[in-house]
């Protein structure tokens, strides 16, 4: 019979069995011959429900070419083809196929062997009896004999077989249709496992609408859950794979994938968004050497949790924040292969649910620190997760449950030759909707702000995860039922692209919008979401085809000379080879002198100092004065005259106390002017929750004061039952002012937390006023400072008191 390409013959008939379009993926091997990866690399036959087992392929003799260059020599082999039946829930036997050869110019014996016996006879007179199925461009050297079609008559009039025909009895066996679900893989080629690039491209996308739109999808940092999950599950799964496979596993080797995998990305990162912020903004590389380092020796977590930031606070964002995920995963890459040698050495492949305990122990203990950390935060106004949230020993639970699961199935990443039950296949692939519905559901109703995220939340949402991989082995996914259902949609070609450039696009899109929102503060998110994320998806997939893929198939230095093999006769290799010559050229010092001049604070924690240092001087010329007025007064016998008194105000500054963050402490010694004896507490980064403990404290100080006002708005959201506490907390009598905010558009809480203080301001008439910063310093952005939240100069931070004095005149 012939193949699609016309020139290509196959005298044993196989083709019309094995061979399929989508097989191998356009990869061929130069080392088989007979080319039996696009024989045996199948997808599926037919729509019958029949189950198969593996392909395996072995020499009788010692291992040569089955075809030498001129094609006269042959060597036995061994082929095992599965046989199928038309019950899916039991093992089936396997005929072996032995080809034996020992002329070339000599007829074959073909034996078939199992439960039916059959024999066969392969008559050919040529050297090709036993073609290759290649493609055209391979066989242009080979004269192909042509198919018979028909019986040929011999001059007796008797009928005689054509040669190259293959002559079988009729199977006493009935109803024997091709399996539906062959193993479509073997060593030589990658096995890829269904759903899961559609699994990374959905925690991809949930990390990018929680960083856009945080409002919108509170729980879409979850996405990195997940990713921890999955990464868990496929290295442990890789690793069991090679141990199998080759008795060893070689940590040189795994490691060195795992650096040309992650490393040059990262590079190429750092070397082109370090000049960009340079000549932009040079706020953005605050704190930039340590980010550097901590990039590029994937320590990021711990370097940050030492400096003591916080992971969660958007309003002065750094560069390179979202790379502590990376830095636990590479730690993970780091030890669990050493942990995964002692196991492997120690447990054979027959115990894996004694293997899996290490791991699931290791998770417990994970989780069961993170919740410990978390307990010692757990009071609202001191509560930041960052050492909880950061840490890879408290967040390594989610790689280790993965891990687990990988340990428990039956061959995770590779094709499998057993054959579950129909209702096994069912019920794991309804479990597997349950998992990613569940995933979907906990990036809706998560908060980062809730201390049960930490761990319980989170590890909800790993589970799910978990419930969904656990259907990815081919023995559920490639069976017909819910989980092949479902891996339908969740390997769609979208989700499947995205999925595949996932690492890159999550590593530029967060250095990216810091960036895009340092040029644009005003910008709507609806504006720079769809930039930023289409920027980072063309860089993304620019650098997986040119940079990340070369260097993971030939490595670095083999990459590297690839591109700059001067060839002047080439105007393309001269092209390829000037890009990354002028990026190395221009970005990579610009990146050096950055780092070098990069600014120890920004401006306005500048501001801020000096407003402070100020105050702190006016005080001891105040206090230093006061003394020595005193002490004239003293000496002389006489008082000092008395200073002119401050104008009348409705409201006296002696009974008003001032609770704030940062935007009240740049204004304060103006308002301590307009108010006489007020009381200002202004802090960095001070949110809502401290509003009720410094009440608190100012009462046991200094009694309760008639008017308190709270400007709490830029660091965090303000909801209307903490503004209900508060008021519960004070007495009847007391009336508040709360000062709504401003900022840049990437402060999403801002715009809803002002909305809640309108609605207070209705709920309580007679006891709350708004100041309305918001609309007072609308239009006049250039008085504030680089931030677009804080009063730059003596004008801004006198409008902003005065709207804090109207306010308190107004009741």
């Amino acid at each position: 019979m012939q193949n699609k390409d016309s020139d290509s013959y196959d005298p044993l008939n196989l083709s019309a069995v094995l061979a399929d379009d989508t097989s191998s993926n356009g990869i061929i091997n130069p080392h088989d011959p007979l080319n039996l990866d696009t024989i045996f690399h199948h997808q599926e036959l037919s729509a019958t429900s029949c189950r198969t087992n593996e392909f395996s392929i072995s020499p009788l003799t010692p291992p040569t070419p089955l075809f030498s260059k001129n094609e006269t020599d042959y060597d036995p082999l061994e082929i095992s083809l599965p046989l199928c039946d038309d019950s899916p829930h039991e093992e089936l036997p396997t005929a072996s196929i032995t080809i034996k050869e020992s002329q070339p110019t000599h007829s074959h014996l073909l034996s078939i062997s199992n439960d039916i016996k059959e024999t066969v006879h392969v008559h050919s007179d040529t050297d090709h009896a036993l073609r290759p199925l290649t493609s055209k461009k391979h066989t242009d050297n080979h004269t192909h004999t042509p198919p018979p079609t028909s019986s040929q008559t011999q001059r007796d009039g008797t009928q005689r077989t054509p040669r190259n025909t293959i002559i079988t009895k009729k199977a006493t066996r009935p109803h024997m249709p091709i399996a539906t679900r062959p193993t479509n893989h073997t060593d030589k080629t990658p096995y890829r496992a269904r759903g899961l690039d559609g699994l990374r491209a959905i925690a991809c996308l949930a990390v990018l609408l929680y960083h856009f739109f945080p409002n919108s999808i509170a729980g879409g940092f979850l996405g990195v859950d997940v990713f921890f999950v999955l990464s868990g599950f496929l290295i442990t799964g890789l690793l069991v794979k090679e141990h199998r496979r080759n008795g060893r596993i070689n940590l040189k080797n795994f490691w060195t994938r795992r650096i040309r995998r992650l490393l040059p990305a990262v590079s190429l990162m750092l070397v082109l968004t370090i000049p960009i912020a340079w000549g932009l903004n040079k706020d953005l590389l605050v704190g930039i050497n340590r980010q550097v380092f901590g990039v590029l020796t994937f320590s990021y977590n711990w370097v940050e949790i030492i400096a003591g930031a916080d992971y969660f606070d958007q309003t002065n964002p750094h560069m390179f924040t979202n790379v502590w995920s990376l830095g636990v995963e590479e730690q993970f890459y780091v030890i669990w292969p050493l942990i995964m040698v002692a196991i492997m050495a120690t447990l054979s492949s027959t115990r894996r649910a004694i293997a899996a305990t290490i791991p699931l122990t290791l998770a417990l203990l994970s989780a069961w620190w993170m919740s410990r950390l978390i307990h010692t935060m757990a009071e609202p106004e001191t509560f930041n997760p960052t050492r909880a949230y950061m840490g890879t020993d408290s967040h390594a639970f989610g790689l280790m449950l993965g891990a687990a699961l990988a340990l428990l199935l039956f061959r995770p990443l590779e094709p499998s030759s057993r054959t579950l039950a129909v209702r096994h296949v069912v019920l794991r692939g309804t479990l597997a909707w349950c998992g990613i519905a569940g995933t979907l559901i906990s990036f809706i109703v998560i908060s980062d702000s809730q201390t049960f995220t930490y761990p319980y939340g989170t590890l909800l949402a790993s589970l799910c995860v978990l419930l969904f991989l656990q259907a990815t082995v081919d023995d559920v996914a490639g069976s017909p039922g819910p989980a092949q259902r479902l891996f339908r949609y969740i390997d769609c070609r979208f989700l499947t692209w995205i999925g595949q450039r996932s690492y890159g696009i999550y590593l530029w899109h967060w250095p990216l919008l810091v960036i895009f929102q340092a040029a644009f503060p005003l910008a709507s998110p609806w504006v720079s979401a769809p930039i930023v994320a289409t920027t980072a998806t063309g860089i993304a997939a620019a650098s997986y085809r040119y940079m990340e893929n070369p260097i993971r198939r030939y490595g670095i230095a083999a990459s590297l000379r690839h591109w700059f093999k001067p060839d002047f006769t080439s105007t393309l290799t001269l092209w390829r080879a000037a890009i990354p010559l002028t990026i190395i050229a221009i970005a990579l010092p610009a990146t050096v002198a950055a780092m070098t001049q990069a600014p120890k604070e920004t401006s306005v924690q500048v501001l801020l100092s000096r407003i402070s240092a100020h105050t702190n001087d006016s005080k001891a010329r105040k206090q230093e004065g006061y003394n020595n007025k005193k002490t004239k007064a003293g000496n002389n016998g006489t008082a000092p005259k008395a200073t002119e008194a401050p104008m009348s105000l409705p409201v006296a500054g002696d009974d008003v106390l001032v609770i704030g963050d940062s935007v009240t402490l740049g204004a304060k010694p103006i308002i301590e002017q307009k108010l006489p004896g007020v009381v200002v507490d202004g802090e960095v980064s001070r949110s809502i929750f401290k509003a009720l403990p410094l009440i608190d404290e100012y009462r046991q100080k200094i009694g309760q004061r008639k008017y308190v006002v709270i400007s709490l708005v830029t660091n965090s959201a303000i909801s209307l039952e903490q503004i209900d506490a508060v008021m519960k907390a004070l007495d009847p009598s007391v009336k508040t002012v709360w000062v709504n905010g401003f900022g840049p558009a990437r402060c999403t809480w801002i715009p809803p937390s002002n909305d809640v203080l309108q609605e207070a301001a209705a709920k309580y008439p007679d006891r709350v006023r708004v100041a309305n910063w918001h609309d007072v310093i609308s239009g006049h952005e250039d008085l504030l400072a680089a931030d677009l939240a804080h009063p730059a100069n003596s004008e801004s931070q006198g409008m902003y008191a005065q709207v804090i004095v109207d306010a308190l005149n107004n009741f």
